[in-house]
């Protein structure tokens, strides 16, 4: 019984290992490929994050990155039309590289190195005992989602990062 208890205990925390294991290959692989999407654009971008509410509100940005900074962040809000069933714009703004970041209320502008390093270094790393752990890459390879929501949490409990596009800029 205590050798089978050993066994079961052994193999839990291998499987545990590997899932782990699985995760950080597929960020690592992702990571690789982003490397390669940055260096062939000469580090000129743009991506698109967006958040979706079980309300039905929604929110689009959009960031361009030039030569590595960023240069714009554009951002459009929307709500749910409860008439038409469709969300209807309410919000939104551009910001230049003179003007980055200053609408403090929403979320400062990145660029994918950083959501990169953010990824490896924040959402990735929590206590997997309490949270759910998400990472996909349905960009060509590169990250669209990345973050963890709190088990047992049940409205909008997502913290991190869904990204619709990662396109290269003209102009390289």
């Amino acid at each position: 019984m205590k050798y089978q208890l050993l066994f079961i205990a052994t193999l839990l925390t291998a499987c545990l290992s590997c899932k782990k294991t699985a995760l950080e290959n597929d960020y690592q692989q992702s990571y690789r490929t982003w490397i390669g999407f940055r260096d062939s654009s000469n580090n000129h971008y743009q991506y698109t994050k967006t958040f979706t509410s079980w309300t039905g509100s929604r929110s689009e940005y959009t960031v361009i990155v030039k030569k590595g900074q960023v240069v714009q962040q554009e951002y459009k809000g929307y709500e749910l039309n409860a008439g038409a069933h469709q969300p209807a714009p309410q919000t939104s703004w551009t910001e230049d590289a003179a003007s980055l970041n200053t609408h403090h209320n929403y979320e400062p502008a990145l660029t994918l190195d950083q959501v990169y390093t953010k990824a490896g270094s924040e959402w990735l790393k929590v206590n997997r005992d309490k949270n759910m752990i998400y990472f996909e890459v349905q960009n060509r390879g590169m990250i669209s989602s990345c973050g963890f929501v709190p088990k047992g949490c049940q409205d909008d409990c997502f913290t991190g990062i869904h990204i619709s596009d990662i396109r290269a800029l003209p102009g390289n």
